[in-house]
C-alpha cells in the first residue's frame, strides 16, 4: 500500500513536471526571445528568435525541473502535511507546500520562480482529480516537452527557409529591375541609392536570424 502511495505520487509530480516544464519554457521563450541581448528588428525576427529561445531554454531547464522540481515539491508537500496534522488544521497543508514551492523556486530568483508557481499550480489541479497515477502515464507524460520542442524545431526551420526564400526572392527582383531600367549603361546616382538601399535591408532581414542561429548552435554543441 505504501509503495503503490510513493508510486503515485511520484507519478504525480513527473507528469506535473512535464506539463508544467513545457508551458514554461514556452512562455520565457515569447517573454525573454533574445537572452543574448542583439535588436529584434521585426516581427518575423521576434518569432524566430523566441522558437531559438525555446528550443535552449527547453534544453536546459527541463532536466532540472523534473529532477530538482519534482523533489522539492515532495518536500514541500511533506512538511506541509507535518504541519497541518500538527496544528490540526487541513487547510494550513497548501499554504505551506506553496510557501515551500516559492522558497526552492527562488535559488535562480524570477525565472526559476515562475517554473515553480507553475509546478505547483499543475501538480494541486492534477491533485485534486483524486486519481492514481502509474508509471506508465508519467513516462507518457515525457513525450509532451519532447514533441513540444519537435513542433518548435520544425517551426523554426519553417521560418529559416521563408526568410531564405524572400532574400533571394527580394534580391532578385531588385537586380531585374536594375537590368530592365538600364541594361547597358551605368547605373545613375538614383540607381545606385536604390541598390545600397537593398542591400542594407537584407542586411537587416538576416543579421539578427543569422547571429540567433549561430548562437544556438555554439550552445547545443
Amino acid at each position: 500500500m505504501v509503495e503503490r502511495g510513493v508510486a503515485t505520487i511520484l507519478s504525480r509530480k513527473i507528469i506535473s513536471a512535464s506539463i508544467s516544464g513545457t508551458f514554461f519554457t514556452i512562455i520565457l521563450g515569447f517573454i525573454q526571445p533574445n537572452p543574448f541581448g542583439e535588436e529584434i528588428r521585426s516581427i518575423q525576427s521576434y518569432f524566430i528568435s523566441s522558437s531559438t529561445a525555446i528550443s535552449v531554454y527547453m534544453l536546459y531547464s527541463f532536466p532540472a525541473i523534473l529532477i530538482y522540481g519534482v523533489v522539492t515539491s515532495i518536500i514541500s508537500d511533506k512538511v506541509g502535511d507535518m504541519i497541518s496534522i500538527k496544528v490540526q488544521v487541513k487547510k494550513t497543508e497548501p499554504i505551506v507546500s506553496g510557501a515551500f514551492h516559492i522558497i526552492f523556486g527562488l535559488i535562480l530568483f524570477w525565472v526559476s520562480l515562475g517554473a515553480a508557481i507553475l509546478f505547483f499550480i499543475t501538480d494541486r489541479i492534477l491533485r485534486g482529480r483524486n486519481k492514481e497515477y502509474n508509471w506508465l502515464q508519467a513516462m507518457k507524460s515525457l513525450t509532451i516537452p519532447l514533441l513540444a520542442w519537435l513542433l518548435v524545431w520544425g517551426f523554426f526551420g519553417g521560418m529559416i527557409f521563408s526568410l531564405t526564400r524572400r532574400v533571394f526572392q527580394y534580391n532578385k527582383n531588385r537586380v531585374n529591375e536594375m537590368k530592365k531600367s538600364s541594361p547597358k549603361l551605368p547605373l545613375t546616382t538614383e540607381e545606385r541609392l536604390t541598390l545600397r538601399r537593398c542591400k542594407v535591408k537584407l542586411s537587416e532581414i538576416a543579421e539578427t536570424d543569422v547571429i540567433s542561429l549561430s548562437k544556438l548552435g555554439i550552445l547545443i554543441l
